[in-house]
Parts: C-alpha cells; sequence; structure tokens
C-alpha cells in the first residue's frame, strides 16, 4: 500500500522567519456574510515557511524559477539522512550516488515556533555543496528541517554556503522543511513550487510517496 505525506509547512501569521526579521500578514479582506464571498490578503517575502531558493537568490545573473522545465520538480531517487550536522557526511556513503535529491533530518523542527530556530540554528560549512556534489553527481536539490543553510549565528559563512550551492554547484535549497513525520526514505518526491514568475525563490508544496512502488500520483 502506498502513503502520501506531506513535507512542507503551513504559512500563518505565526510562521516564523530568519533572523525574526520577516514581516508576514494574512488579513481577511472579505466575508460571506458582509460581502458574498470571503478572501484573505497575503503579505509576506518570498522565502518564507517550506521554500526554495534558486540561482538568482545570491548569484548574479543566476537561474530563475523561469528557467526549470516542468519535469524538475518530479524525483524518483531519493536520499533521505536522519542525524545531527556533525554526523551527516559520516553517512552519505550509505546512499545511493544516483540520488537526485536530498533530506536531512536534523530534528532541529522542534524548535520550530521558538527564538531558537529562527537564531540559534548550527552553521553549515561552506564545503558541504562541493562534496555533495562529488558524490552525486545527478543531485539538483537538497532539503533540510532548519529555517535556512545560512545561521543567523554567523550570516557570512551563511551567504559563502549559499554562494557554492546555488552559484558554484547548481544544487537548489529546500529550506525549512516538515520532516518531524518522515522515518524512511521515500520512494518518490514531488515538489510544487508557487508559480512566481522569474522568481528568486518561492514558497512550495512537498509531498512524498511511500511504499513499496513510488508513484507520482
Amino acid at each position: 500500500m502506498h502513503k502520501r505525506i506531506v513535507l512542507s509547512h503551513p504559512i500563518s501569521n505565526q510562521t516564523p522567519t530568519y533572523g525574526n526579521k520577516g514581516n508576514i500578514s494574512i488579513e481577511k479582506v472579505s466575508s460571506v456574510e458582509v460581502n458574498g464571498s470571503s478572501s484573505l490578503n497575503l503579505d509576506t517575502t518570498n522565502h518564507i515557511s517550506t521554500h526554495i531558493d534558486f540561482p538568482a537568490h545570491f548569484c548574479k545573473d543566476g537561474k530563475t524559477l523561469s528557467d526549470y522545465d516542468d519535469e524538475f520538480w518530479f524525483f524518483q531517487n531519493v536520499g533521505f539522512i536522519e542525524a545531527s550536522l556533525d554526523e551527516f557526511t559520516q553517512k552519505l556513503d550509505t546512499l545511493s550516488a544516483d540520488i537526485e535529491i536530498l533530506l536531512l533530518k536534523t530534528n532541529f523542527e522542534r524548535y520550530r515556533g521558538t527564538n531558537k530556530y529562527m537564531l540559534e540554528q548550527e552553521v553549515i560549512d561552506k564545503g558541504l555543496a562541493s562534496t555533495l556534489r562529488q558524490k552525486f553527481p545527478k543531485l539538483r536539490v537538497f532539503g533540510f528541517d532548519m529555517i535556512s543553510v545560512s545561521s543567523y549565528q554567523n550570516r557570512e559563512m551563511g551567504r559563502a554556503a549559499h554562494k557554492t550551492f546555488l552559484c558554484e554547484n547548481d544544487i537548489l535549497l529546500l529550506e525549512d522543511m516538515k520532516l518531524s513525520g518522515l522515518t524512511q526514505t521515500p520512494n518518490s518526491l514531488v515538489v510544487a513550487p508557487l508559480l512566481l514568475e522569474k522568481a528568486d525563490g518561492t514558497p512550495c508544496f512537498v509531498y512524498a510517496t511511500l511504499g513499496e512502488e513510488g508513484s507520482y500520483l
């Protein structure tokens, strides 16, 4: 039997932001009772909740969402590791060299909704991107359960990490994922980005298929 699991957080007025500095406002602007229909106004950055970074986020003339075709967002070969950042690289050899997307579950997600999640995550070394590219030549996306590849504790290293992933190694970053309910490697995975034309980043709906055989349907 197949099981599908959503790996994205919802967007709300309580969604955490990088450095606790971003603004987000979801306001009800009409109602069925008063206006005959209900609607909301959303005011926020494009780098909010579970979202993906494109090269244009940190690279001059880098690719945007509009440069990726439809097939890019479907992944049959998924890598999944549950480990701390210190243990992560030691477990890379357990994965197939053919993976197209890699998910790292650090369990830092348990602090989501606190200042620790927004301000105190561990620093991801800029050299990780080159390590992943060398081991996994087909890798297109690296996703994880932290708010950013850039720790607010060391923003200089964070900017360098973004550039090594996005500009130098062509690995997109899928940040602030909901991985708490994921306990096994998915058979397949779909990333559905909000289609903002020429975006340098955009919120995503991500879901995975678990079971004996992967399927997108």
